[in-house]
């Protein structure tokens, strides 16, 4: 849900505009990696009705698990994802009511709704859109003949899926454009981001945080104890936790509100298990 309602951000901000743009498996193959001629890497992968399956990260850096990086270049493509998503993470753990809105609005198909958010979401995008399509970029950390095996497993991927995108009509029985196939296959790529980036803040303990406290004007002091407290029971595994912990990590944060605080939080909570 959450990747269908970033798509509208996404499209206006320019995130997906980057650049990039087989025969199909037997439909009863199952997923497997394509066996590409003269053994060059490949992003290639097929499900069990022969689709193009999507790939686990973005196709510019799944490519490069296929490559024998040298160490100087692994430490510097390595960076470049810790920055990626270090910055999404951000996003996510500054805009939580955002995505949330989005969610709803996404789910409810409320077009004004999604733009409204759509442009109140362009600002915080807009460091990722500045830096630039994200293959050049991977690209210029590699050893040159490394370079261009990089690009070849990415224009194989590409010419793939469009061609996958291809078989399937549109609503009015017409072939989809190649930017139309393009930009839904980046939509989605970019929403599993998003969904992997909101799991770990929520694992980190700062969605609680954000949704439930954030914007109760605790202290400095205070907030800094919640968040800590919040982490904790992030890491003792959340709504997984026992009994006990629920218990403490409650009683810890209540004690760090006023009652007016308390009586906020309490309704939020209600709000949220729709009591």
């Amino acid at each position: 849900m959450l990747a269908c309602a970033v798509a509208s951000v996404l499209l206006a901000s320019g995130v997906i505009a980057q650049d990039g743009a087989g025969p199909s498996a037997a439909p009863l193959a199952g997923p497997k990696l394509s066996e590409p001629a003269s053994g060059r890497p490949s992003l290639l992968r097929f499900d069990f009705a022969g689709r193009v399956a999507p790939t686990d990260e973005p196709p510019e850096f799944e490519a490069l698990k296929h490559l024998d990086l040298p160490p100087a270049a692994l430490r510097a493509v390595e960076a470049l994802k810790l920055q990626r998503s270090k910055f999404l993470d951000d996003f996510v753990s500054g805009n939580i009511n955002l995505l949330i809105k989005f969610g709803s609005a996404g789910a409810a198909q409320n077009v004004p709704d999604l733009l409204m958010l759509t442009h109140e979401a362009l600002g915080p995008l807009r460091p990722l859109v500045e830096a630039g399509p994200l293959a050049p970029r991977v690209r210029a950390l590699l050893p040159t003949e490394l370079a261009d095996r990089y690009d070849a497993a990415l224009r194989e991927y590409w010419t793939a899926v469009i061609a996958d995108g291809q078989r399937t009509l549109d609503k009015d029985g017409n072939t989809p454009p190649v930017v139309a196939v393009v930009i839904k296959t980046r939509v989605e790529s970019f929403g599993r981001e998003i969904e992997r980036a909101f799991a770990r803040v929520e694992r980190s303990g700062d969605f609680l945080y954000t949704y439930l406290i954030g914007d109760l004007g605790l202290q400095s002091e205070p907030a800094a104890r919640v968040r800590e407290l919040f982490a904790d029971f992030a890491d003792a595994g959340g709504d997984n936790a026992d009994e006990r912990t629920k218990a403490l990590v409650g009683s810890g944060v209540l004690a760090h509100l006023t009652p007016e605080q308390t009586v906020k939080l309490i309704n939020r909570i209600r709000g949220l298990m729709g009591k």
